[in-house]
Formats: structure tokens, C-alpha cells, sequence
């Protein structure tokens, strides 16, 4: 007969209900839109539509067919993130005698580096779609790393920049930053459009900003944050970590340091789908943490699950190397 756990599910709910607000560039700036999909499977069919203003019929006319209208979805399965923590009984016999308040910050602590984890996740997945167009992301199996790749196969914005950035006015940067956002918009676009920055891209526009002194086209740094001519400009510097087929380690710059990416940030999803666990009701939630019984009742296992997945969309974005 299995022991009783010794966490229980209302430490658990304590640990969730304390954790502090965490903010990760992609998902805050181009993925604001968040949903719980309670179902196994995606559609890409709502990113494939391009939402535009619709003609007036004339009284008593038939209604006209919304341009997508028609149900000819993709469907997506997101793969699981799933990962546990290991509590022997020899920590536990420790933990007991240093009494309920040690325990219950023990727990807060992994609970939220899980949480990290998970974010973490989300991050790069989020990052992948959007900057390279496509999933491929690292699956361990009983025999190594595979390949998780979902393709997205849709055609960004376009347009051509006439010089690099190396040698450009800031009313350049701007011109550019203007035709960019119409490409957008004509390709589906709506809403803000916010260009995310590689490192050398936001030192570059941050050196011109700065010997502008704030004069030329109502120009100003805040932060990680660039405004120009009411163009918002966004370091993106960060890497996630990836593992080849051998799970030797490889880090990854999430956008180039010499791209920009400029996206519609209104038209991306980013999605939890539902967890593959009775215990969670099939249910959908960014993160889901149970508690069962180490093997053969030895010790107690911490598990956390979740289901995230980006939903951009990619004809409302546009990408480009702007430093040559």
C-alpha cells in the first residue's frame, strides 16, 4: 500500500500562488495574445485567414463568403514537456525535522525553477516559430535526441531595403521602418507591428539615437526599448539551448545579431493545449503539477507537465539581415 505523500496537493497550490511575475522577451512583446486550446490537436486555419474590412450586399442580398471561410485546417499535435523532481526518503526525513515552514519553501524553490523551466521552453518555441518560421525542437527518447519539426510553410512580408544599415540616417532606418510595416499590413497585418533587434542591430540604431540626441524623428532609448517616428525597436539577445542526436548541449542566439524581425504582434497565439494526464482532467493550463510515490513506494516524485506552442503569424511578419 503506497505511503502517504509527503507533499500534498495544498503545498503544491501554496507554491503556484506564490510565484512572482517572469517576463521573457518573445513571448511578452510578440505573443501577448494567450490561450488555453483544451484539446490534443492545433488548427493553423485562423493564422491562414488574412482579416480584412468586408463589402456591404445590397437589402435582401445573399451574404458573401468570408475569404477562408471554407474548413480546410492543418492540424497540429504539440509534443509534451514533461520533467520531475526526485525527493528520497532520506530528504524527506531531513526535511520533516526541520519543520513545516522549511518544507514549504523547499517546495516554492523547485516549484518555481520548474516553472522557469517551462517558461524557458515556451520561450525558444515561441522564438523558433517566429524568427525561423518553423518548430525544430529536441525530443529525448529511451535512445538519444530526435527532431520535433512542425514547418509553418507561409510567405512573409517582402520588401527591399535600398542599403544596409551600417551606413544609414536615422530618417532612413525610418523610411524603411514605414515601407516594412505597409508590407505587413498588406499581407495581413493588423494592429502594432514591433521590430525585435539583434545585438549589433540595437547598438547600431541606439549609437545613431544617441548622436541625434533625441531630436530627429522624435527619437529616444528606454531601456532594452528604441523609439523612433513611433517605431518601436526591441533587443532581442537571448539564446536557448538545444541538443544534438549524440544530447551534447549546443546554445542558440534566438535572432541573429545582424536581423531584425518586425511582426504584427496582434495576430500571434501562443497556445497551452491539453495535458496528457488523468490526474489534470485533460485538462489545459500553462503548467500542471502532480505529486505520486517513487518506485516500489521509495521516496516521492514531483511532476510537471505542460503543453506550449506558438501559433505566429508569419504573413504578417518580415525578416531580414539589415548590417552587412
Amino acid at each position: 500500500m503506497p505511503n502517504k505523500l509527503f507533499i500534498t496537493n495544498n503545498m503544491i497550490t501554496a507554491s503556484l500562488n506564490n510565484l512572482p511575475e517572469m517576463n521573457t522577451v518573445i513571448l511578452d512583446t510578440f505573443f501577448p495574445k494567450r490561450k488555453n486550446n483544451e484539446s490534443p490537436y492545433l488548427a493553423k486555419l485562423d493564422l491562414e485567414n488574412t482579416i480584412k474590412n468586408m463589402p456591404a450586399i445590397r437589402k435582401n442580398g445573399k451574404s458573401i463568403l468570408r475569404a477562408g471561410g471554407a474548413i480546410g485546417a492543418t492540424l497540429i499535435e504539440p509534443q509534451e514537456i514533461s520533467f520531475h523532481d526526485y525527493i528520497s526518503d532520506a530528504d524527506e526525513n531531513r526535511l520533516r525535522a526541520l519543520g513545516s515552514g522549511a518544507i514549504q519553501s523547499y517546495l516554492d524553490g523547485q516549484v518555481a525553477s520548474a516553472r522557469e523551466s517551462v517558461r524557458y521552453s515556451a520561450e525558444a518555441l515561441a522564438a523558433q516559430g517566429l524568427v525561423n518560421g518553423k518548430i525544430d525542437y529536441m525530443i529525448q527518447t529511451e535512445t538519444g535526441y530526435v527532431r520535433y519539426e512542425v514547418d509553418f510553410a507561409a510567405e512573409r512580408a517582402k520588401y527591399v531595403m535600398s542599403k544596409n544599415w551600417n551606413s544609414a540616417k536615422l530618417s532612413e532606418i525610418s523610411l524603411d521602418a514605414v515601407k516594412i510595416s505597409s508590407a505587413i499590413r498588406k499581407n495581413g497585418g493588423r494592429g502594432q507591428i514591433v521590430f525585435g533587434c539583434g545585438s549589433e542591430v540595437f547598438a547600431t540604431l541606439a549609437d545613431l539615437v544617441s548622436s541625434s540626441k533625441g531630436k530627429n524623428m522624435g527619437s529616444y532609448i528606454k531601456g532594452t526599448e528604441i523609439f523612433i517616428n513611433g517605431f518601436k525597436f526591441v533587443l532581442v539577445s537571448d539564446v536557448y539551448y538545444d541538443r544534438d542526436a549524440s544530447g551534447k548541449e549546443i546554445v542558440k542566439d534566438i535572432l541573429g545579431e545582424k536581423d531584425i524581425v518586425a511582426s504584427a504582434v496582434e495576430t500571434n497565439l501562443f497556445t497551452y493545449s491539453s495535458i496528457d494526464d488523468k490526474k489534470a482532467s485533460f485538462k489545459a493550463m500553462p503548467l500542471f503539477i502532480k505529486n505520486v510515490d517513487g518506485e516500489d513506494g521509495e521516496g516521492q516524485k514531483i511532476k510537471y507537465k505542460s503543453k506550449p506552442f506558438p501559433l505566429p503569424n508569419l504573413r504578417a511578419s518580415y525578416k531580414a539581415t539589415v548590417l552587412s
